[in-house]
């Protein structure tokens, strides 16, 4: 049985296939060629305002919202520009911003990059380049720098997994941390 998030998602995806494919039977043009001279993939579908949400038994685990959504249907993959994300684990929530993110519906993972901040509810802000999330796991990782302030501490390193049911983290190498007055406030 397909939860009503899902039938709505396949419902407009069907939608924008057959808008795309009634347009391109009007429009004989081809594609541009990619400036290198390759070919490069053309998306099925470009979406504004493109909301994605992940629901596993009617519950939201998380859910990212994008000012445009390009929809790859040979990689099942979403391409995602200035987005804003959330995850929910457990009694948490995990807000997140990034310049770039992607989505693969397959595997049911995303990663956010450029300028990714991430905040909890208790008041946590997490700074790095790019993140990866599984969401069946609720597994974060990253192999670049990061930052976490929170009251009265700082902590920074480079590469993390955080694994957010059981909300723990850790750092991998060149880890440093302030606590007290030296933290953020």
């Amino acid at each position: 049985m397909v939860k009503r998030p899902q039938r709505l998602i396949l419902v407009a995806l069907l939608a924008l296939s057959a808008a795309l494919l009634l347009r391109t039977a009007l429009n004989k043009e081809k594609p541009a060629a990619a400036p290198s001279g390759g070919e490069e993939k053309q998306p099925f579908a470009t979406i504004e305002n493109l909301v994605y949400t992940r629901t596993v038994d009617g519950v939201v685990q998380w859910q990212m919202q994008s000012d445009e959504g390009l929809y790859y249907a040979d990689d099942k993959r979403l391409d995602l520009r200035q987005v804003n994300g959330t995850i929910f684990s457990s009694d948490r929530r995990i807000t997140l911003k990034g310049d770039n993110g992607r989505v693969f519906l397959n595997t049911r993972t995303a990663s956010l990059e450029g300028g990714v901040v991430g905040r909890t509810d208790d008041g946590y802000v997490l700074y790095t380049k790019r993140l990866d999330f599984a969401g069946d796991s609720h597994q974060i990782h990253t192999d670049e720098a990061v930052l976490i302030e929170g009251k009265n501490v700082t902590v920074q390193g480079v590469g993390m997994d955080a694994d957010l049911k059981k909300q723990t983290f850790v750092l991998r190498q060149a880890v440093k941390a302030t606590f007290g007055a030296g933290g953020a406030s």
